[in-house]
């Protein structure tokens, strides 16, 4: 038996990230048969062994960064590592304990969780307390400037909470009465999960993306600029040369 080590994959690199494992624990390769595929900052590659055998050990898992001559595996030329690991499957019938599990009666507590679902009911018949920063656009601003209401005191009905300039005139108009539109945005804003969900593990060229993203996020300024323009008249001169053109 041997230790295939991660080759030296080109001149400067030290290391790779093991992206893909093209074999398995038990498996028999060949001489220079792929086994995985490691990605450098250069470019993906696919890694050989030099000697045939049985796969008796995977020294890394997919996404892990190995150095150059660093294990990979362990290969057993002859195969007979290969009815040492069957033994350890049939120990399974030790999980005999799993029953205490069924048995333990905490799961009790779940109700619990009901409890905190009872309060949001009094918490939207309280009295609006004016909020710290509020989600708006210029208009909406300039319309609560001209009726002089105060934008944290107004509930928003709008994507996230955001106030809408049919909310500030609402306010203006109907003061607190308004705010009977609150409770019906909140259930609203809770996410609902679909039961379909997978998640992938970020590795090889998910992983660099994530990191450029990332350093963009914080090296870069981010800032958002509107700008309003009258396009009456522009409208009127669209409909007049509609026909001609």
């Amino acid at each position: 038996m041997y230790t295939f080590e991660l080759p030296e994959i080109g001149e400067g690199v030290l290391e790779g990230e093991v992206v893909k494992w093209l074999v398995a624990e038990g498996d028999t390769v060949s001489q220079d048969q792929p086994v995985c595929e490691v990605m450098t900052d250069k470019a993906n590659v696919e890694i050989s062994v030099r000697d045939g055998g049985k796969v008796i050990k995977l020294h890394a898992e997919e996404g892990d960064v190995v150095k150059i001559h660093a294990p990979l595996m362990d290969i057993d030329k002859n195969g007979a590592g290969a009815t040492t690991p069957a033994p350890k499957k049939a120990a399974a019938p030790k999980a005999a304990p799993a029953p205490k599990k069924a048995a333990a009666p905490k799961a009790a507590p779940a109700p619990k969780k009901a409890a905190p679902a009872s309060r949001p009911a009094p918490a939207a018949a309280s009295n609006p307390v004016s909020r710290a920063s509020t989600l708006a656009t210029p208009a909406v601003r300039r319309t609560a400037r001209e009726l002089g209401v105060d934008l944290k005191a107004v509930p928003g009905s709008g994507k996230d909470g955001r106030v809408t300039k049919a909310d500030v005139e609402a306010f203006a108009s109907g003061g607190l009465g308004s705010l009977a539109k609150a409770p019906v945005a909140v259930p609203q804003s809770n996410a609902v999960p679909s039961g379909q969900e997978e998640r992938i593990k970020i590795i090889g060229l998910r992983r660099k993306i994530a990191e450029q993203m990332v350093k963009a996020y914080t090296t870069a300024p981010h800032f958002s600029y509107v700008d309003e323009v009258d396009m009456t008249d522009l409208v009127t001169i669209r409909k007049s040369l509609k026909e001609a053109a």
